[in-house]
């Protein structure tokens, strides 16, 4: 390779390192600008801005609708929620858009106390090439919240021992305590709810464990 095509291949690798860093920052830019417009315009024109020219160029093919998506749930836009999802059920996806996706649905299932759609998220983590960490995960929230079966507490059990992770450890003890809440065992339910009090300390999740040890089993039965 003689010297000129040593400049021109170093221009070329500058002007791509330097458009790249362009788009990055452009589309930074644009996301804190889209929050804002959501926080102090609303969601019609949150999307009217994402449909845009800048929107279009920065959220292509599936991901505008994902954002889309997060916005409604955000606002609590029901139906343009569950209009999005049955269109991005539709999709195709990268992995790691499909399981982040998928349990974000899942979580609004739970909000919404859906047992169709959280069936059907669900059911989409458990296929062919997706981690077995991640349905195993959502099997749980769908059993345990959705469904209020008391079929993962040795698992959750055998999870918590090995666990170094505090805030792991204090889900899946409080994910016990609710089994055992379902089987209307109060004193297991409360046993496990102090030691998923005691193994996190973070000040918010104390206070909800307190609140309920305290006698508002509202959060259970939430």
């Amino acid at each position: 390779m003689n010297t000129q095509e040593i400049i021109i291949l170093m221009l070329l690798i500058a002007f791509g390192t330097a458009y790249n860093l362009y788009r990055h920052y452009s589309q930074r830019q644009f996301e804190e600008e889209l929050n804002e417009t959501l926080k102090t315009r609303g969601y019609d024109a949150f999307v009217e801005m994402l449909e845009g020219r800048k929107g279009r160029r920065c959220y292509p093919r599936y991901t505008a609708d994902l954002k889309k998506m997060d916005a409604a749930i955000h606002c609590e836009r029901h139906e343009e929620a569950r209009e999005l999802i049955l269109k991005l059920n539709q999709s195709a996806m990268s992995s790691r858009d499909y399981v982040n996706y998928n349990m974000a649905v899942l979580s609004y299932a739970v909000s919404r106390r859906d047992t169709a759609m959280g069936e059907t998220a669900c059911r989409a983590l458990g296929r062919r090439g997706i981690s077995q960490k991640y349905f195993r995960e959502a099997e749980q929230v769908y059993d345990i919240y959705l469904l209020r079966k008391s079929n993962h507490i040795e698992e959750l059990r055998a999870f918590a021992v090995k666990i170094k992770n505090p805030s792991s450890r204090a889900m899946a003890y409080y994910r016990i305590a609710r089994q055992y809440y379902y089987m209307e065992d109060m004193e297991q339910c409360r046993t496990y709810l102090t030691m998923s009090k005691h193994v996190f300390p973070d000040r918010t999740w104390r206070s909800v464990i307190q609140n309920i040890l305290d006698g508002d089993y509202s959060e259970m039965d939430s």
